[in-house]
């Protein structure tokens, strides 16, 4: 697609929006506040609550800026700027308990006070705020960068003492600025890492990654990242849908959070070794759908992902149940796609009704071989799954096949990425990529069947 023809839908998306006439009103506050206060009257509660707290503004303001959105709209923006700033005031509202307040600043800039927010739980909220920001205004045809939203996470020389608050104009441009007083909220942070697996159940399990074959281009240049277990009689069970199977919600988070924890590892190596690869992170539809642990998880990508690893990274939901509201797909894969470059779906065999991706801001739609001891039925099956889904538009992977015969079949059905100890073996670490053709496929299984009669 060309810049043209993103820039021509993004305009008509804006246009669209113009022509609601239908803003919401203003949350009204306990005070009788209504919406944005002027600075005045932010400054003025600010104070009220920092003296009622005892806590500096420290943590407490947020900044959020439009600066970015005005770039990518060039000469659009003056005939959309204040619908712009309704997005936004609906957005940051949205989101604000009544203790809550923000006022506006310029044309650009929002300050959020949030009273008894954590400084981590006000982010998490910012974030969520840009991000709604961010899909009203740009739509769903492109990923741009994040907004502008800071934290203030130091006092001001003058401003010390809980009690006093800062000038709102020089509070603006201070976080607006790139001072080391500012922290920037989407900045990877080195201790992004705060979880904890001591003594942890799941720590015997193992993860690995399986390189996933692009058919069309010939590579092998996506690494899935595949945890590992041990089943009955020492069986190794690969692939999460069999370890998280019997698990409840909160040990598959911990499971999400492993594998976040590992391929966010990697993706910074490979970034600072300069290697071309594509790391695909599963996380599960449990993790996802809970505010409780889905909130965490993102927070955790916006602190850890560094510059520019987001070309390198996708996501794969897992799990998510038959027949979901497209709606709501489409507003868990846009949550991750502003961290990484695309989102994948692991569906089931039986799947059946498949959207375009621009409905479902889902890249490609796949499933994991189930053997069912009868390998013409699992061919015919997935075979079904790749003609449903090609009718939509949209592309196709397969994992886990074991034999030629299966991954042979599956390119015949027209599946573009396929994956399985057919095609490569398990690599604790991702290697470099490579090209890899069907006279490649047929080379390993030759290398195979001899080592076998050896």
């Amino acid at each position: 697609m060309t810049d043209a023809t993103v820039l021509s839908r993004m305009g008509n998306r804006l246009s669209s929006l113009l022509s609601d006439e239908t803003a919401a009103a203003a949350k009204s506050r306990p005070d009788g506040s209504r919406g944005v206060l002027s600075a005045e009257e932010f400054e003025a509660r600010a104070s009220k609550t920092a003296g009622e707290t005892g806590r500096t503004l420290a943590g407490a303001v947020n900044f959020i800026g439009l600066s970015k959105i005005k770039e990518r709209l060039g000469e659009r923006w003056e005939k959309l700027a204040t619908r712009a700033d309704e997005v936004a005031r609906r957005a940051i509202e949205h989101r604000l308990d009544d203790v809550d307040v923000y006022t506006r600043q310029g044309e650009l800039q929002y300050l959020v006070l949030f009273a008894h927010l954590s400084e981590e739980h006000a982010r998490i909220k910012c974030s969520l705020i840009a991000e709604e920001i961010t899909k009203r205004l740009l739509g769903d045809e492109i990923s741009p960068e994040p907004l502008e939203v800071k934290t203030m996470v130091s006092q001001a020389q003058h401003d010390t003492a809980a009690g006093n608050a800062p000038d709102i104009a020089m509070l603006a441009a201070r976080l607006a600025s790139e001072e080391p007083t500012a922290k920037a909220a989407a900045a990877p942070d080195d201790d992004w890492w705060d979880g904890s697996t001591a003594d942890d159940p799941l720590d015997s399990i193992r993860l690995a990654y399986r390189p996933l074959w692009d058919v069309r281009r010939h590579a092998l240049a996506t690494y899935v990242c595949t945890p590992l277990a041990s089943g009955a009689a020492g069986r190794l069970v690969l692939g999460d849908d069999e370890i998280a199977g019997a698990a409840d919600a909160a040990t598959v988070s911990r499971l999400d959070l492993m594998m976040q924890r590992r391929v966010i590892g990697d993706l910074r190596h490979l970034l600072a070794t300069g290697r071309k690869l594509l790391l695909c992170l599963p996380v599960h539809f449990e993790t996802m759908a809970s505010n409780a642990r889905r909130m965490p998880y993102l927070d955790r990508c916006r602190r850890g992902i560094p510059q520019g690893g987001e070309r390198c990274l996708a996501f794969e939901i897992v799990g998510a149940p038959a027949g979901m509201p497209q709606g709501r797909l489409l507003e868990l894969s846009s949550s991750l796609k502003r961290h990484g470059r695309c989102v994948f779906l692991r569906a089931t065999a039986s799947h059946s009704i498949f959207r375009h991706p621009s409905e479902t801001g889902i890249s490609a739609i796949g499933l994991t071989h189930q053997s069912r001891g009868n390998e013409r039925l699992e061919i015919e099956a997935f075979q079904r799954f790749a003609a449903g889904a090609k009718k939509s538009g949209a592309t196709t992977y397969i994992r886990g096949l074991r034999s030629l015969s299966l991954v042979t079949a599956a390119i015949g059905a027209g599946f573009d990425f396929v994956d399985g100890e057919a095609v490569a073996s398990l690599a604790e670490k991702p290697a470099n990529a490579y090209q890899f053709d069907i006279e490649d496929l047929f080379a390993r299984q030759m290398g195979i069947a001899s080592t076998q009669a050896a």
